[in-house]
């Protein structure tokens, strides 16, 4: 059976959860700290407990779970890397007036920095706490299958910088660390087989001084990211967060159960920390998925109708959500949205079957990661059209279960 077919009145009932809530998220940015609920922060719980007070009147059992997050993992990344590239340099020019001896601090000053990029330092971050809501509506018989509703309930830091800008930055780091490395093997190279009389070669001493310019980029980057705020996130990802509890609502509202699947909704915290929710919860419940079959149907940023799409997570989730799709007045497209990267990724490497509604495409729209991503982007459109997709989803996994 369909989703569709589940009951008469299906199409007015589904709107009816989207104007629910589409209303919800309007009242709750009336919240000051909601507009600002970046990861483990205030404004992040109070949305997770409004979900979950929600969630109490269509499941049966809810529930949330405590885990620990590293917020500014970046900064310390970029923290270290500039003071050992700062030191790495300082070594370089030192070694002009001193000796070539000193040029193996360098070496080890640029490994260290290199290290530091790769996360080996990240140890020393913040560590706050969030919350994974988790939310059961159990199937009439026994549960062989399984169908998670998924979307995260944080927003995303607010910028000083451009992202592509702090990613050409990032980039620049790895080349000036490099290039220190490259500067260091071949003078010390051209001094132990006196290749060259480096006193003669003032043009060396010019590129000394011109590497220390390199530990500006992750200087700058240590700023890029202000981990204190966020953007209002009405679709990245407000409007998920919703669409997902407004599935659970329709199947709650007409008292429908699946024959041999278990409906769940995860709502995931501190996405924007490195997808320490879904990591979390991965740690937590990896095995249980395994055993039944599952399928996570995530949603990352719902606005605009004509470019409704579905990324690619793993091969058979993606397509099972396709095939779900097909039993809606919706045709979503394969999402070219490289840039996106959601909690399907953590999902997948752990082996879950897996998909993503969104609606973005292969260039990031406007409001994307910015203070425009508001109440401007309701849509309420894209949110029925989710539901829809989630609910179709449910309900082709239980039919393939028999």
């Amino acid at each position: 059976m369909k989703a569709s077919e589940s009951n008469s009145r299906y199409t007015g009932k589904v709107r009816e959860c989207t104007n629910y809530s589409v209303r919800g998220i309007k009242n709750l940015l009336k919240d000051e700290d909601v507009k600002s609920r970046h990861a483990c922060s205030q404004g992040e719980l109070d949305v997770q407990k409004h979900l979950q007070s929600e969630l109490q009147n269509f499941c049966d059992e809810v529930y949330a779970e405590s885990f620990t997050a590293k917020i500014n993992t970046n900064k310390i990344s970029n923290l270290f890397a500039f003071i050992f590239m700062f030191l790495s340099a300082a070594a370089i020019i030192l070694s002009n007036f001193i000796s070539e001896a000193i040029l193996f601090a360098s070496v080890g000053f640029s490994i260290l920095a290199f290290a530091s990029m790769l996360g080996l330092f990240n140890k020393f971050a913040k560590s706050k706490k969030s919350l994974n809501v988790i939310a059961k509506r159990k199937s009439l018989g026994v549960a062989t299958h399984k169908v998670v509703f998924c979307a995260n309930t944080d927003a995303p830091f607010k910028r000083r910088i451009y992202k592509s800008t702090e990613n050409a930055f990032t980039t620049l780091t790895f080349i000036g660390i490099f290039l220190h490395l490259d500067y260091d093997v071949f003078l010390l190279g051209s001094t132990y087989y006196n290749l060259f009389d480096l006193n003669h070669m003032p043009v060396m001493t010019v590129v000394s001084y011109f590497l220390i310019g390199f530990s500006l980029f992750p200087l700058i980057c240590i700023f890029a990211v202000n981990t204190g705020s966020a953007i209002p996130g009405v679709a990245d990802n407000l409007s998920g967060s919703f669409a997902c509890v407004g599935a659970m609502r329709y199947l709650s509202e007409f008292d429908l159960r699946l024959d041999n699947t278990d409906v769940f909704v995860v709502l995931t915290g501190a996405k924007n920390a490195n997808f320490a929710g879904a990591k979390a919860y991965v740690d937590a419940h990896a095995n249980e998925d395994k055993k039944c079959d599952t399928l996570f149907v995530c949603v990352d940023t719902i606005k605009g109708i004509e470019t409704l799409s579905i990324k690619s997570g793993t091969s058979k989730g993606t397509k099972l959500v396709f095939e779900a799709s097909e039993n809606t007045k919706h045709t979503p497209i394969k999402s070219e949205a490289k840039y996106l990267k959601g909690d399907a990724s953590v999902f997948s490497k752990s082996g879950i079957n897996c998909a993503t509604i969104t609606t973005l495409g292969a260039v990031a729209p406007e409001f994307y990661g910015t203070k425009h991503d508001n109440l401007d982007n309701l849509d309420t459109k894209s949110t029925e059209a989710t539901i829809n997709i989630l609910l179709e989803s449910a309900y082709l996994v239980d039919a393939k279960s028999k």
